[in-house]
């Protein structure tokens, strides 16, 4: 059982730790640590981000909530600062592609071809 003084402290440093992360979290919304992100914290995707960053890789999910063609992309510059450290650099901006499965049959048979795509923009920051 905690006593009073425990308690207290414990208190003390839960509230500490709450002001803190509200101070950081507030110097962050003023900053814009990327093109695609707005001083409220907004990313949108960026432009024809299939042309101008890395493709990281993919992977189809057949069946379920996650079904689909799964694809990352990343700026080149932070893909570099990545092998180089093993971490993406503050600011970097990730882009994950959902694209549906469309089942049709093909003329090598039926098979599942990607569909129209939901985006999702992500911001990796260390």
């Amino acid at each position: 059982m905690l006593n009073f003084k425990q308690w207290s402290a414990g208190m003390v440093l839960f509230t500490a730790a709450g002001v803190a992360m509200s101070v950081s979290a507030g110097d962050m919304l003023g900053k814009s640590l990327s093109p695609q992100v707005s001083d409220t914290g907004e990313i949108t995707l960026p432009e024809d981000f299939r042309n101008r960053m890395a493709h990281l890789g993919s992977w189809f999910v057949p069946e379920g909530g996650a079904a689909g063609f799964h694809d990352v992309y990343a700026q080149p510059e932070a893909v570099k600062a990545y092998r180089e450290t093993g971490k993406f650099p503050d600011g970097a901006v990730l882009v994950k592609e959902l694209r549906s499965a469309e089942k049709a049959d093909y003329t090598t048979g039926k098979k599942r071809a990607a569909g129209d795509g939901q985006y999702f923009a992500n911001l990796c920051n260390d």
